[in-house]
């Protein structure tokens, strides 16, 4: 049974690099009863991976198999990176290499049981042997499956992973927080157009109401207007008809007027014609009274005067000749 440092234990796992058997075959030392096990100056006591694990016994199918997972999983990993994505990308994994890990897998498990039935030194020198175990297994996994360019310590390995992972954690917080940023942002336009889009179409139904309306009253005026036409034409029958009366009448008052005017004037002849025929008639009255008037003057007179009285009836005869 081997024991491994809190640190590198705690760091272990929180890359994820050891499965269960390997976290079954490298615990973590911690105090036992009676202060026999210790733990060294250097390192930390964590109670949450503070406990004893032991290490039952696990089939060889079912530590195949976690064994496979194990590395496929780790060639995934080794794909994603962005130092090893090149050389996991060029090494494919055969059936006789995975025989070969199996084997590999097989002899590295009795080895370390065999190893830890022995007793060493004290404590710190089973560290050191589970230490060097441990790296010796992980360093064989490297330059298994990487290039011998690349293949060193899995420590640098896991260093350099450690550092993309961080730069890569560190580019990804950004982008969640530029994403929560834009989120916000469209959440309050979105908002904001929901307003909008709510004010607009409570202004569309006010529109649509009042266009209803405006178009009923365009109805009813409609309506009115049909009416008023059929009205209009019935009255410009009527007008058609008394214009009709109307020149009937003109014409008949024409030939009444005409009619009247040719009474008018033949009487207004006759009575002009009996007014000079009266006027005559007074005058010769006049002239005959004045005559003998005359006659009468000129007999209490001389002969001259038979004369004088001569001519003037000559005269007189000579006037009635004209009036006449």
């Amino acid at each position: 049974m081997y024991y491994l440092s809190p640190i590198f234990i705690n760091f272990y796992r929180g890359m994820g690099l050891l499965t269960t058997v390997e976290q079954k075959q490298f615990l973590l030392e911690t105090k036992v009863v009676n202060d026999e096990e210790t733990l060294g100056d250097n390192e930390v006591a964590s109670e949450k991976y503070d406990s004893l694990l032991a290490l039952p016994s696990v089939k060889d199918d079912k530590l195949e198999d976690k064994v496979e997972k194990r590395a496929r999983r780790w060639l995934s990993e080794e794909e994603g990176s962005t130092e090893c994505s090149k050389a996991a990308s060029q090494s494919r994994i055969t059936s006789a290499e995975w025989a070969e890990i199996e084997a590999e897998i097989g002899t590295e498990k009795e080895r370390t049981l065999a190893f830890g039935v022995k007793t060493f030194g004290g404590i710190r020198g089973r560290k050191r042997k589970s230490k060097e175990v441990l790296r010796r297994y992980l360093d064989g996994k490297m330059a298994k499956y990487a290039k011998p360019a690349i293949a060193g310590f899995y420590m640098e390995l896991v260093r350099s992973r450690t550092r993309a992972k961080v730069a890569a954690s560190a580019n990804v917080a950004e982008r969640v927080i530029c994403i929560q940023h834009v989120h916000a942002d469209l959440t309050k336009r979105d908002h904001f157009h929901a307003a909008e889009s709510a004010a607009k179409a409570k202004k569309l139904a006010h529109y649509e109401v009042a266009k209803s309306l405006e178009l009923e009253q365009r109805e009813k005026l409609d309506a009115d207007c049909n009416k008023m036409r059929s009205q209009l034409s019935t009255v410009e029958k009527q007008l058609i008809a008394i214009e009709a009366k109307l020149l009937e009448v003109e014409g008949k008052n024409q030939q009444l007027a005409d009619q009247t005017d040719e009474v008018m004037s033949a009487k207004v002849n006759r009575c002009l014609h009996g007014y000079v025929e009266w006027e005559i008639k007074t005058l010769k009255w006049m002239k005959l009274r004045e005559l003998e008037h005359c006659v009468t003057t000129l007999i209490a007179c001389s002969v001259g005067g038979h004369r004088q009285l001569g001519r003037k009836l000559d005269s007189f005869i000579s006037g009635l000749e004209e009036t006449k």
